[in-house]
């Protein structure tokens, strides 16, 4: 009683997740702060900022630093990167330094996607660099951190279900056995279950009565 042979059959799932990274706008509030957000095709989402999301798509000349920049994000590296105010002014993004913090965000074990928050220092020019460099990576850490966290959830959230479904497909084929075996021990017909090599691996009550 079973199916043999290869399956025939497939099942593909679509998760969109538009919707988890649609967020990020929150952290762009900040007017000194502007993101950059690859999509899995190496494309900016709309959670980009659209002057660096432009500027990504044919990096030029004049602003090798965010050339380098966007050559890191494809290459799927972590780090930091220092934008100076000229080339700053003609990304048209501001008038002073940018410190940009860039990391890869894995999702189900992949790293498909990118991100880049470009911080100013133009409210902390009286700061120190190495103060400012520390700040501004630790929270664009925190932020991988959350997004991170938000993408785990969601894909346990997606296994969870999955994990369900199974268990209750299993559930309904275990009845079904069960009523099958109940439907051939009681029929007045024998019947005999074979393997593979036919070797006898059980027989319904009709055929014992008549052996026994």
């Amino acid at each position: 009683l079973g199916v043999q042979g290869p399956p025939t059959g497939a099942v593909a799932m679509l998760v969109d997740t538009e919707r988890l990274f649609a967020k990020l706008l929150v952290l762009s509030a900040d007017p000194a702060l502007r993101l950059l957000f690859l999509g899995p095709h190496g494309k900016p989402t709309s959670s980009s900022d659209e002057r660096l999301a432009a500027a990504s798509a044919q990096p030029e000349a004049s602003t090798p630093g965010f050339a380098a920049l966007i050559g890191r994000l494809l290459a799927h590296e972590q780090g930091t990167l220092w934008l100076d105010e000229g080339e700053v002014a003609r990304l048209g993004i501001g008038d002073a330094e940018v410190l940009a913090a860039y990391a890869p965000i894995a999702i189900n074990g992949r790293e498909q996607w990118a991100l880049a928050t470009l911080t100013s220092t133009s409210v902390l020019r009286t700061a120190e660099r190495g103060l400012i460099q520390r700040l501004t990576t630790a929270a664009a850490a925190i932020a991988l951190l959350l997004i991170g966290f938000g993408a785990f959830l969601v894909v346990s959230a997606r296994r969870a279900a999955v994990a369900r479904e199974r268990l209750l497909h299993a559930e309904g084929l275990a009845l079904l056995h069960e009523k099958t075996e109940k439907i051939l021990e009681n029929i007045p017909i024998g019947v005999m279950r074979l393997t593979a090599d036919r070797k006898v691996t059980g027989v319904n009550r009709a055929i014992r009565e008549r052996v026994l």
